[in-house]
Order: structure tokens, then C-alpha cells, then sequence
């Protein structure tokens, strides 16, 4: 009898444990990727209850700095409204609203330069910057100076350790992030190791990768995820990840760009369908071309611009045969690419520039970051009914890699998410046997105590 019974019980915790074998990582046992997405000042009561609960972190654009050192946000009307910002929160209880300081253009540049080299400009700054995230309840700040030079260190550095002692106070420490380039060269001089104490995100512009200086020469993408070996300029969101990797920047602060928007080429010649070919009009080539909601209006497999998939860069493109122009952006098929490499890689998430105007044109984009990077399954009622040229089937891709590569499948999420999470799966994931083991050790002495009484 005890034999029976000791059988039972073993092949109950065997059947228990082969159960669990087959269970999938449960989508909590993976970090939270964050999806950060800029969006205007003029924007940001546009933004959608729906779209709002898929946005970890909204960060409007863009405060600036006075002649005296102190933060302005004059230019940011609905930023200080309080009922804007109440109705976001209201939506969506987690999301971080960040104010974003500073901005790519000269004017912004000047204005770090001369309150950084300045310990009384500093005070002024930090000390303007803690009052704004106190009267208006905003959760950050990010410093978007484009970009402090090698000289500069040492000024950068202390205005970050200055603006982290004094806006951590008990009970509240606001995120502070910094926006940099996506090139070596700024990889090179920049003191990751020494400052990235002081932040909680380090953003690398993965966009606008194309249309400047010496990348203005060959037609190509401007926020491509890899680089391709045919493409003659080695500028990619993976090649950046990795400059910034060698010079002391933690992996897990690390986010890449998504560009809704897209860059123009003109005078391309058509091998390839102008992928990688030499610019003939190099004073326009890479000029900002359009927001990401026209080109479905007016360019995606419309006008004579057809789109084109690079399978090497996992970036897609449009090339018009007749006009002989390369136009350059991100889609849903390229969030989906940036999103997967964010989980295989571990960084900590996506920056998005920026929230269109029209609601609507953002929903695929941003629908397919949150269903890769936050396992959301939703599905709106727009994409059902859509007719939009990128839901359909598509023309021949450009391929630059070998047919078995191609075939490859991507990795499953719940497989990125066991490799991210490593050896530090959580106990319930391996605990969610017991209940079965338990109910059969009791089954075991039920059978047991019935039997000795019916001997009885």
C-alpha cells in the first residue's frame, strides 16, 4: 500500500513539474521598458486618453534659460495649466510628465554655454528648475543641450551633481535625463562614468542620423536601427549603443530614437532604388522632409513613391523613379524591430520625437511600441478599418542580407524576456508547481486514511 502511495505522489510531482516546464515566463517577470515620447507644448492636451495610457514618460519641449541663469517657461502655456496636467494624471496615474530644457538649435546651445560656466548662473538655474517641478507637479527634467563640448566636462558634470542635490528632497527624487548624439565622436568626449550617478535616462538621438556635415553625401536612413555592410557611413541606433557602451555609460540607462517624421534626398540615382547611392544635390540632401501623418496621406505607395524594406538596416524607405528622390522614416514595422532590440539588449526603453498633431497618425506607431515593449494585445478600432498603404501588402523589399538570415524568425517575447531577465527569474515563475504538488500529496493521504478505515 505504502508503495502505491509513493508512486502516486511521485507521479503527480513529476506531471506538475513537466506542466511547468511548458509555462511561459509570465510578461511581469521582465523589466517595464519605458516609452517616452516628446510632444509640444501646443500638443499636449491633443494627446489621447488611449494613447496616454500607453506613455511611461510625456516630456514637453521646450523650457529655456534667461539671461541670468533662471529657467522660463514662457513659451509653455498649457505646461503651467493646471487642469492639463491633472487630466493627464487622472488618465493615466503612472505616467511621468518631464520638461524638457534647452533644444538643437543655436540659440539654445548659447544658453547652456553661458549659464554652465558659471557657479552663481548655475544656482540660479537649479535652483529655478527645483521651483518649476514643485508649482507645477512635474515628475522630471531633461537636459537637451546639443552639445556640450570636451572642455565642457567638467561644467556639465557639476551642474548634474547640483541639480540632483538639490531637487532630491525626502519622499521625492524627480528623474533627470540627458539627450546626446548618436556619434562616436560624442561618445569619446563625453564622462559617462563620472556623471551617470546623477541620471536616470541618457537618451541617444537615433535619428537624424543622415544630412549633415559628411552625412550628407550618400542617401540612406536617418534613424536606422543597424548598419548595413553596403552602406558607406557607419551611423545606426546599434553603433551608437555601442560607442556609448565603451565609454562608461550603463546599459540600463540607455534609450534609443524613433523618428515620426522623415528626411529627403533628391537627384538619387535609381540602383537600388537609390539605397546608399551617391547624392547629386548635396546642398538639399537630408533636408527635413515631413511629418509622418502626411507621408500616409500623400507618399506611402502614393504619387509614384513606393516603399521599400531594408531587411540589413530594418528600416524601411521611399523612392519615386521619376522625380529620383529617397525619403528616409521610421513605421510600425521599424518600432516593432527598435522595441525588440530595446528587450535583447536591456536598455531601458525608446524616445520618441515627437506626438503629431493628428491623433489618429500616431496610433499604429506608438500601438506597436506598447504591444512589443508592454505586452499590450489591444487592437483599435482604426487599424481594423484601415485601409493605409503600410497595412497592406507590400511591394518587393531591398535585400542586403543572405536568404537564411532572412528566414530567421524573431525571438519570441517571452524568450527576450527570459534572456533579459537571466538568472534572476522570479520564485513564482518555478513556485507555480506547488499548488499542484500540495493537491497531490493530499489526494495521497485522503486515499491513505480511506483505505485504513475500510481495513478497519
Amino acid at each position: 500500500m505504502r508503495t502505491a502511495i509513493v508512486k502516486y505522489m511521485l507521479s503527480v510531482i513529476m506531471i506538475a513539474v513537466g506542466c511547468q516546464l511548458v509555462t511561459p515566463l509570465p510578461a511581469q517577470a521582465a523589466e517595464r521598458k519605458t516609452i517616452s515620447v516628446y510632444v509640444s507644448d501646443e500638443n499636449l492636451p491633443k494627446v489621447t486618453d488611449e494613447h496616454l495610457k500607453m506613455i511611461d514618460r510625456l516630456i514637453v519641449h521646450f523650457g529655456r534659460i534667461a539671461a541670468d541663469g533662471r529657467l522660463t517657461l514662457d513659451k509653455l502655456p498649457h505646461l503651467k495649466q493646471a487642469a492639463t496636467l491633472q487630466r493627464i494624471h487622472a488618465v493615466n496615474p503612472r505616467i511621468s510628465i518631464i520638461l524638457s530644457i534647452g533644444g538643437g538649435n543655436d540659440a539654445a546651445r548659447s544658453e547652456f554655454d553661458a549659464m554652465v560656466r558659471k557657479a552663481s548662473t548655475r544656482h540660479a538655474f537649479v535652483s529655478s528648475v527645483k521651483e518649476a517641478l514643485h508649482a507645477h507637479q512635474l515628475d522630471g527634467v531633461d537636459i537637451d543641450w546639443e552639445f556640450p563640448k570636451g572642455s565642457q566636462q567638467a561644467d556639465l558634470i557639476a551642474l548634474l551633481r547640483e541639480l540632483r542635490t538639490a531637487t532630491t528632497t525626502s519622499g521625492r527624487k524627480p528623474s533627470i535625463s540627458m539627450t546626446g548624439a548618436p556619434a562616436k565622436w560624442y561618445a569619446e568626449q563625453n564622462k559617462f562614468a563620472e556623471y551617470q550617478q546623477y541620471l536616470d535616462q541618457i537618451a541617444i538621438m537615433t535619428y537624424d542620423m543622415r544630412g549633415f556635415g559628411s552625412f550628407k553625401t550618400y542617401a540612406g536612413h536617418h534613424a536606422g536601427l543597424y548598419t548595413a555592410p553596403d552602406d558607406p557611413l557607419d551611423q545606426s541606433a546599434n553603433s551608437a549603443v555601442k560607442h556609448y557602451q565603451a565609454h562608461g555609460a550603463p546599459t540600463n540607462k540607455l534609450m534609443i530614437g524613433a523618428a515620426w517624421y522623415s528626411r529627403r534626398f533628391t537627384s538619387v540615382p535609381g540602383v537600388n532604388h537609390g539605397l546608399h547611392q551617391p547624392v547629386g544635390d548635396t546642398q538639399k540632401a537630408g533636408e527635413y522632409h515631413t511629418t509622418y501623418d502626411r507621408l500616409e496621406r500623400e507618399y506611402i505607395n502614393k504619387n509614384g513613391y513606393t516603399r521599400y524594406w531594408d531587411n540589413a538596416s530594418k528600416a524601411p524607405y521611399l523612392y519615386n523613379a521619376a522625380r529620383r528622390e529617397f525619403i528616409s522614416y521610421d513605421d510600425a514595422e521599424s518600432m516593432k524591430y527598435k522595441a525588440e532590440y530595446i528587450q535583447q539588449h536591456n536598455l531601458q526603453g525608446i524616445i520618441v520625437w515627437r506626438y503629431l498633431s493628428d491623433p489618429q497618425s500616431n496610433d499604429a506607431l506608438l500601438r506597436q511600441l506598447d504591444r512589443t515593449l508592454h505586452g499590450s494585445a489591444a487592437t483599435s478600432s482604426t487599424q481594423q478599418q484601415s485601409n493605409h498603404p503600410q497595412n497592406t501588402t507590400l511591394p518587393p523589399k531591398a535585400m542586403h542580407i543572405s536568404q537564411a538570415e532572412q528566414s530567421q524568425p524573431s525571438q519570441p517575447q517571452h524568450e527576450a524576456a527570459l534572456a533579459a531577465a537571466g538568472d534572476n527569474v522570479p520564485p513564482p515563475y518555478y513556485g507555480g508547481a506547488a499548488p499542484i504538488v500540495l493537491g497531490g500529496i493530499g489526494g495521497a493521504v485522503y486515499i491513505w486514511r480511506r483505505r485504513r478505515v475500510a481495513r478497519r
